[in-house]
């Protein structure tokens, strides 16, 4: 029989007892800091695989949202046609000289970056190659910039192509399209895209551009 035990086996023979009913209460009640130090334990562990558990899912929707934008705009790219903005347009202007390099359309002034609106991306504020600024001068205009040349040619760049970017990422301040990550989206042309002659991609999370290597997300897949 326990200390404790013997004394209130006492006090129920008519002997004093030297233990109140507050100790006792705190004998069979009380925590031991070892035990309250294995509950706070628990408690930061689930704290710490929750907080992973949703930073992984966060990033996971971040990537899904981005490839999607990827592929919509490709496949509305691909639908528009890439020579809709070729210039001279016509055999008399040809004829006359007015010959200059057709600019692809998504990406006007070569930066390899998509287009926003013109008027406000400031990559389309560049100077018009001589030969363009002569075509738009035979055509009327007095434009001597890019943007000059986009709004002769009704051209608004990513929002030209007709899809909805309605829920979709853009910037405020220049029209561009960005990923998930706020980096406007890249583009290029040319045979190593594959079939499609072109790509658009993501410089994903780690914003370095590895052209469709590390966590890059593209158009080509496996095709380029």
């Amino acid at each position: 029989m326990s200390s404790l035990s013997r004394h209130c086996y006492a006090a129920q023979s008519g002997q004093s007892c030297a233990y109140s009913c507050d100790q006792i209460h705190s004998a069979r009640a009380g925590f031991t800091l070892v035990e309250l130090l294995v509950v706070l334990g628990v408690i930061i562990a689930l704290s710490g695989i929750s907080i992973t558990t949703y930073s992984t899912m966060a990033e996971s929707g971040r990537v899904r949202s981005s490839q999607l934008t990827i592929d919509a705009l490709t496949a509305a790219l691909a639908a528009y046609g890439q020579d809709s903005l070729s210039l001279p347009s016509s055999p008399a202007e040809r004829s006359a000289g007015l010959v200059c390099a057709g600019r692809p359309l998504g990406d006007l002034d070569g930066g390899g970056v998509l287009d926003g609106l013109p008027g406000r991306d400031p990559d389309l504020a560049a100077a018009l190659a001589g030969g363009e600024a002569s075509l738009l001068a035979a055509r009327g205009s007095s434009g001597t910039t890019l943007n000059d040349l986009a709004q002769h040619l009704g051209y608004r760049g990513v929002w030209s192509l007709g899809i909805d970017l309605t829920g979709r990422q853009v910037d405020e301040t220049t029209g561009r399209v960005i990923d998930s990550w706020g980096r406007p989206l890249r583009i290029g042309f040319g045979a190593r895209f594959g079939s499609a002659g072109f790509g658009i991609w993501s410089l994903g999370s780690d914003g370095v551009d590895q052209f469709g290597a590390g966590d890059d997300l593209t158009s080509w897949g496996d095709d380029a």
